[in-house]
C-alpha cells in the first residue's frame, strides 16, 4: 500500500477436503496494525471455506464500532 511503512505476515493453512477449514495467522512489525491483523484473523481463521466466503468484515467492522 502506498506510503504505509508497517509491514504484514501472513500465512494461511489450508485443511482438507471439498470445504476446507482454513487457518491463518499474522503479525506485524507495528502495534496497531498487529491489532488489526488480530482482529481479521478472529473474523476468518478456523471457519470453513464456504463460511469465509459468506462473512462481511466490513459489517463485522461496523458492529464492534469500528467504521
Amino acid at each position: 500500500m502506498r506510503g504505509c511503512a508497517s509491514q504484514v505476515w501472513l500465512v494461511s493453512e489450508p485443511g482438507d477436503g471439498p470445504d476446507p477449514v482454513l487457518n491463518f495467522r499474522g503479525d506485524s512489525d507495528a502495534h496497531i496494525v498487529r491489532g488489526l491483523v488480530a482482529i481479521v484473523l478472529s473474523i476468518y481463521s478456523g471457519k470453513r471455506a464456504s463460511e469465509i466466503a459468506k462473512l462481511d468484515a466490513l459489517d463485522t467492522f461496523k458492529g464492534i464500532g469500528m467504521i
